[in-house]
């Protein structure tokens, strides 16, 4: 029922550990924790089998494939985002980490130029709102005079 202590969780680890001293004292601890140690073995060696079955499966599948005729394509980059790939990428063609790193803090790596013409393409397109005008509207760029206007022309005649 112990789930924390002193606002720190308590893990079943610790509960086996404390349960154990409170059956036997510290011998009956120092045999659990043999215990715990045999059981993490084995959960860690059940985990290597299983990856290691994985492996196998691939591996099989892979040339299975191979035999027939099925070729696959190996892209080392394609677990990873687009933008680390295209750094990966410039990286395996030559380019200095330190380049790199300077580009990317100048932000002019390619993606990030992308990215700032994105931002900046839809900045423009809601900063500019686009007015239709009605069918029986005049067109703005004819100037109309005012009923002002054509009162002072009147008066100044």
């Amino acid at each position: 029922r112990l789930n924390y202590l002193d606002d720190s969780p308590v893990f079943p680890k610790d509960k086996r550990l404390a349960a154990a001293w409170l059956r036997g004292g510290v011998e009956e601890e120092k045999a659990e924790r043999a215990r715990i140690f045999e059981d993490e073995r084995k959960e860690r060696e059940r985990h290597r089998a299983a990856f290691d079955d994985m492996v196998a499966n691939a591996r099989r599948e892979a040339e299975e494939k191979e035999r027939a005729g099925i070729q696959t394509e190996r892209d080392p980059y394609r677990f990873m985002s687009e933008e680390a790939a295209e750094e990966a990428r410039m990286l395996a063609d030559g380019m200095s980490e330190w380049a790199l790193e300077e580009m990317r803090a100048n932000e002019q790596l390619p993606w990030q130029v992308r990215e700032r013409e994105r931002v900046s393409e839809k900045t423009e397109k809601t900063a500019e709102p686009t007015r239709t005008r009605q069918p029986n509207e005049e067109q703005p760029d004819k100037e109309q005079p005012d009923e002002e206007d054509e009162e002072d022309e009147e008066e100044g005649d």
